[in-house]
């Protein structure tokens, strides 16, 4: 149970900085 939580704690943190890296290369597209 709590090393799955880990697990999914991670997969958000993982997903939230993808988003942010690829929002980041659109506004660098953009210029």
């Amino acid at each position: 149970m709590k090393s799955k939580e880990k697990r999914e704690k991670r997969k958000e943190k993982r997903e939230k900085r993808k988003e942010k890296r690829e929002k980041a290369v659109k506004t660098v597209k953009i210029k």
